[in-house]
C-alpha cells in the first residue's frame, strides 16, 4: 500500500509529478499511474452504455448475432430527445420517424440515427461496397434538419433494398448463408450479362469503323447483324437484291418525293418565311441552301424545313430570284403565303433596287 498511499505532510508542497492524486478528507492521499487512471476512466464511459446500444458493434458470435437481429431495430423511446441548434433553431431527433421508417434506429449514448438493415446486413454487399453511405451504419446520422428527406433517399439506395431483403429472409427462417450465396451469385451473373451486352456494342462499332475505313458496303456490315438482311442476301431472288447503284438511287428518289409531299401538306395554307444562302463547294461549283420556317399550329412553335441545296449556273439576282421561285411553285405556294425573305448582306441578294429581295417585293405585289 506505500507504493499508492502518500502520507500528507503540513510543510510538504510538491507532489512526484509521475502520479496522479486525489485527496481523501483531509489527511490522505491515493495516487495512481497516469496510464493507469486512463484505463479506469475507459472502463468508466463504457459502463454507461446500454448493452444494446448501437455505439457498440454487433456481435461476433453466431448466435448472439442471430438473436439480435430477429430482435429489431433498438428503437428508444424518450419523452425529450437531446437538441442541437441548426442555424437559429432547435431541433432534435423525433420518436414519430419509427412511424414511418421501420427500420431507423437512435442511439442515445451518442445522439445519432442508424439504419438497422444496413447496419447489419451492408458488409455482405460486394459488388457496391465503394458507393455505400456509411452515415446510417458506422458514423450516425445527425443532421436533423433534413433528416426526413435524407431518410426517404437512403430507402432508395441500392445498399438498403438489398439490406432489406436479407432482413425479411431471416425473419422467414430462410439461412442468411445461403440467400446470400444467392443473392451474390445473383448480382455477378447480371454483372456478367452487361459486361458481355457491352463486349457486343464495341464490336459493332469496331465493324463499323473498319467497314468506314475501308469504304466498304454498308450492306456487309447489316449483314452480319441483321437476320432479315442477311436471310434476303443469301435465300431471295439472285435478281432482287436491289443492291445496284440504279436501283439504290430510285430508292432515293421515292424517299425525296414522300417527304416532299408531306412538307407541302404541312404549309398548304401557312405563311412562310424563306432564307437562302449560297456558297461554292470544293469543286468551286455555286450552291444554295433554301431553308423554309413556319409556325406549327400542332406544336405551337416555329418549325424550320430544310428544303434543297439548288445548283447556280450564275450568282446574278435573277438567277437566284428564278431558283427561288422554282421552289415556291414547287411547295404548291404563291408568293403571297411568303410573309418574308432572309439573306445574306452580299448586293446580289439584300439590294433594293435590282437585287433578289427587290425582285421578291414586286413578285409579291
Amino acid at each position: 500500500m506505500d507504493k499508492y498511499i502518500i502520507r500528507k505532510s503540513p510543510n510538504k508542497e510538491s507532489v512526484n509529478s509521475n502520479l496522479k492524486t486525489v485527496e481523501v478528507q483531509n489527511t490522505t492521499a491515493i495516487a495512481l499511474p497516469s496510464d493507469h487512471l486512463k484505463s479506469e476512466n475507459l472502463k468508466l464511459q463504457t459502463s454507461f452504455i446500454e448493452h444494446n446500444d448501437l455505439a457498440l458493434p454487433l456481435p461476433s458470435d453466431r448466435l448472439k448475432r442471430h438473436s439480435k437481429l430477429l430482435k429489431g431495430p433498438c428503437q428508444v423511446h424518450l419523452s425529450l430527445y437531446p437538441r442541437v441548434k441548426f442555424g437559429d433553431r432547435f431541433r432534435s431527433f423525433q420518436k414519430s420517424w419509427y412511424e414511418t421508417f421501420k427500420w431507423l434506429e437512435y442511439s442515445e449514448s451518442i445522439n445519432a440515427a442508424f439504419c438497422f438493415c444496413c447496419r447489419a446486413f451492408s458488409s455482405n454487399n460486394i459488388i457496391k461496397k465503394g458507393h455505400i453511405d456509411q452515415s446510417f451504419i458506422k458514423k450516425g446520422f445527425t443532421n436533423w434538419k433534413g433528416a426526413t428527406e435524407a431518410f426517404r433517399l437512403h430507402e432508395k439506395s441500392q445498399c438498403h433494398i438489398d439490406s432489406v431483403m436479407s432482413w425479411e429472409h431471416l425473419k422467414k427462417g430462410i439461412p442468411i448463408d445461403v440467400k446470400l450465396d444467392k443473392q451474390k451469385e445473383i448480382t455477378l451473373a447480371a454483372r456478367e450479362k452487361i459486361r458481355l451486352e457491352n463486349r457486343d456494342i464495341i464490336k459493332r462499332l469496331i465493324d463499323v469503323i473498319i467497314i468506314l475505313t475501308k469504304s466498304g458496303k454498308i450492306v456487309d456490315l447489316l449483314k452480319r447483324y441483321d437476320p432479315i438482311i442477311k436471310n434476303h442476301l443469301e435465300h431471295g431472288p439472285k435478281n432482287a437484291h436491289y443492291l445496284s447503284g440504279k436501283i439504290q438511287n430510285e430508292l432515293i428518289a421515292s424517299v425525296h418525293n414522300v417527304m416532299f409531299q408531306e412538307i407541302c401538306k404541312r404549309l398548304n395554307g401557312q405563311q412562310i418565311a424563306v432564307m437562302a444562302d449560297e456558297t461554292s463547294d470544293c469543286g468551286l461549283i455555286e450552291q444554295m441552301a433554301i431553308v423554309v420556317r413556319y409556325f406549327d399550329d400542332v406544336e405551337n412553335k416555329p418549325i424550320e424545313l430544310f428544303i434543297s441545296l439548288e445548283r447556280l449556273e450564275t450568282t446574278d439576282a435573277q438567277s437566284i430570284f428564278n431558283v427561288l421561285n422554282t421552289i415556291v411553285h414547287k411547295l404548291k405556294l404563291d408568293w403571297l403565303s411568303v410573309s418574308s425573305v432572309c439573306f445574306d448582306g452580299a448586293a446580289a441578294m439584300a439590294g433594293h433596287i435590282s437585287g433578289v429581295q427587290f425582285r421578291c417585293k414586286e413578285k409579291k405585289l
